[in-house]
């Protein structure tokens, strides 16, 4: 029974020197429940964590072998060291510098850089091409490097982009070219690039021809999206075409499934990895890169440097 004061008031537990408890309680079921909330936010929160930091800096290897048939009966072989999507920003050249360190230890014939050196869409989210070229010079210690442009390199002017790279000297194709490298051992290559194919569009871009008398040639085509496609449908002298642009999809299932992918035209079929390209000549493979764009994780899709080694055919 409730004591009462001299008036008649209630007079409360607590007054009297009683205690009740804090709130009410909670069943097993409703317990379990908030327990399993609670660990389902927290692994959300690590996901992300990983995602933003752990999956973005961590640089990874992929290696494919592409035979010549141009080679049939000889040792020849080239290894060509690929990376795209570098998406550098303004606090990021030590990263830039972890990078180039990495691809000059691969022991390459040449490096073939694949555009979008710049981080987003204007100065300020970006470190400014001087900074990246000096960045990327280092590689040509090690061996000759090409490179073409990408989407995000046009927000900051193409021109301007590959007149510093090229003054830094690594070859740059703008609007498009060809050349003949010749490899550590002696063995000629036709080395091509072209515009970007989401940049301008398929139907406003040219391939490359090769050189003359250089038609026997193996040739290696590279340009920053995998929308090139729609070109080489036309025409394809190229044994192998290299693109980017995809960063295989940036955020995927596990396994490395993409979700979307950035192309014009053609879908996830190209978003990563190798394809037949068009006409039933050649290869074509989409890298995952290196950096992030619109947002700054990666999710079971982390960074890639690629490594191509071209090869005679084996004789069964």
């Amino acid at each position: 029974m409730k004591a009462e004061d001299k008036n008649g008031a209630g007079i409360s537990p607590e007054a009297q020197g009683e205690t009740r408890p804090l709130g009410r309680k909670i069943s097993r079921k409703k317990f379990l429940g908030l327990c399993g909330a609670g660990a389902a936010v927290a692994a959300c929160a690590g996901v992300a964590s990983w995602a933003r930091w752990g999956e973005t800096s961590r640089l990874t290897f992929s290696e494919i072998d592409i035979s010549v048939p141009e080679w049939a009966g000889t040792n020849n072989s080239a290894r060509f060291v690929v990376a795209s999507d570098f998406h550098i920003a303004p606090d990021e050249a030590p990263r830039l510098d972890a990078i180039v360190a990495a691809m000059r230890a691969q022991s390459a014939d040449a490096f073939l850089l694949l555009g979008d050196f710049y981080k987003g869409v204007r100065h300020g989210e970006s470190l400014p091409i001087d900074g990246i070229v000096r960045g990327l010079m280092p590689l040509l210690d090690s061996a000759p490097a090409f490179a073409c442009l990408g989407n995000h390199d046009a927000y900051f002017d193409n021109r301007r982009t590959a007149d510093a790279l090229n003054s830094g000297g690594i070859k740059t194709f703008f609007p498009e070219g060809a050349e003949i490298f010749t490899t550590r051992r002696g063995e000629k290559i036709v080395i091509a690039g072209t515009l970007d194919a989401d940049t301008y569009s398929p139907e406003n871009i040219a391939l490359p021809k090769i050189p003359a008398g250089a038609e026997k040639l193996p040739a290696v085509l590279i340009s920053h999206s995998p929308d090139i496609v729609e070109n080489l449908k036309e025409r394809n002298d190229f044994l192998l075409t290299l693109c980017g642009h995809t960063h295989g999809g940036q955020v995927c299932l596990p396994g490395g499934q993409a979700i979307v992918t950035s192309t014009r035209c053609v879908g996830l079929k190209y978003v990563y990895g190798m394809n037949d390209a068009p006409g039933g000549k050649g290869k074509i493979f989409t890298t995952r890169g290196l950096g992030t764009a619109l947002a700054s994780f990666r999710l079971f899709c982390p960074p890639e440097i690629l490594i191509v080694n071209l090869k005679a055919p084996k004789i069964l």
